[in-house]
């Protein structure tokens, strides 16, 4: 059973503008972006046991390949 994932709007306007920032830097680099943060929130909600909590019940995993 996957769990919900909900992503604040303020998370969004992030995602937008390092989108575009990495869109600016290379062509289809921010596709990569969003790829990759896709790919952690899908295994977030799969097993968000195995991710720390950072806050409440909020977990937390690092995006590869972006800082």
């Amino acid at each position: 059973m996957a769990f919900e994932i909900k992503i604040r709007p303020e998370a969004e306007d992030d995602l937008k503008e390092a989108y575009s920032y990495f869109e600016q830097c290379r062509a289809g680099l921010g596709a990569d972006l969003i790829l990759c943060v896709e790919d952690s929130l899908s295994k977030i909600a799969r097993n968000p046991e195995q991710y720390p909590i950072v806050y409440k019940a909020f977990h937390r995993t690092l995006v590869r390949r972006f800082p």
